[in-house]
């Protein structure tokens, strides 16, 4: 077994998001974007030890297995995401919350079966990585992305509208930590596509996490 950056970054991202959620739940149990946040730091946590496991794994069957687990947790990270914005500034849509209720059930289904994740290959002479990507992968990923642009307007339309100078701030963080966490995960996309970049960059999700928001 050999540790390389891509199960270090991921021990990291695991560590870090479930404390994280953990004490802002304990902050506020009863709160229920509190609970939201938790249940985003735990699909983050999943991503997190599911890449230190994929990246100490030899065997290509076997990692197989660990992506289609591991996206478990990426499947959830952006419907979680557009839940917890909505419930902290406080909007109420049945749509969002629809969309990602059917959008987690109807991924999460298909990620247990072949149709979603089918390839995986030996890359950077490490370790087995996503290849191939079908339909319903890409579809996901341009969901993910369609879903992070949606919460940064949201959040851009909250700053412009509010006049609370203490709300005004709190957004402008929950602005560049999206930007952040979600320009740096979302580079783990790359070499899915063929792009041999290290996934360095995963390591921003953690900024998608500033706990003192909630307070």
């Amino acid at each position: 077994m050999t540790l390389n950056p891509f199960g270090i970054i991921g021990i990291i991202i695991a560590i870090t998001s479930i404390s994280i959620g953990f004490l802002v739940f304990l902050y506020d149990r009863k709160n229920r974007t509190n609970q939201i946040w938790l249940a985003f730091a735990v699909s983050i946590a999943i991503w997190g030890a599911g890449s230190y496991l994929i990246s100490i794994t030899q065997d290509q069957a076997l990692s197989l297995v660990l992506w289609r687990i591991t996206y478990v947790g990426v499947i959830l990270i952006p419907f979680l995401f557009i839940s917890f914005i909505f419930s902290y500034l406080q909007l109420r849509s049945k749509y969002i919350y629809a969309f990602s209720t059917l959008g987690s059930i109807f991924f999460l289904y298909f990620d247990a079966t072949s149709s979603f994740i089918f390839s995986v290959e030996r890359v950077f002479d490490s370790f087995f990585y996503l290849r191939s990507p079908s339909v319903l992968y890409n579809a996901f990923v341009l969901t993910f992305l369609i879903t992070v642009c949606v919460v940064l307007c949201v959040l851009v339309r909250s700053y412009n509208q509010t006049s609370d100078s203490n709300r005004k701030k709190r957004i402008v963080f929950l602005i560049l930590a999206s930007l952040i966490g979600f320009g740096g995960g979302s580079t783990s996309f790359f070499p899915v596509y063929g792009f041999n970049l290290y996934p360095y960059l995963n390591a921003g999700i953690i900024f998608s996490c500033p706990r003192h928001l909630l307070k």
